[in-house]
């Protein structure tokens, strides 16, 4: 009983999660959303999105790290993390 317990307990978290990120990446500008999705959801590498939107691999480096902190902001303040 206990694992399913568990099981259920990580699907929800799992849900709010999901539900917490879709949230923060509407307050994204369209450039820093679209960089952070190409990254981490297509599994493009900086060299590959600096090549395709044509700017410069430390614009890109940048952009994701301002988004990973105000994403990380972002959960704490919603009692995430």
């Amino acid at each position: 009983r206990q694992a399913a317990k568990t099981s259920v307990e990580q699907i929800v978290d799992d849900a709010m999660l999901f539900e917490s990120v879709n949230r923060f990446l509407e307050t994204l500008s369209p450039d820093a959303r679209t960089t952070f999705l190409h990254h981490y959801v297509n599994g493009r590498t900086i060299g590959e999105i600096a090549n395709a939107f044509e700017v410069s691999y430390s614009k890109v480096a940048v952009s994701l790290m301002r988004t990973r902190m105000k994403l990380r902001k972002y959960l704490k303040e919603e009692g995430l993390l």
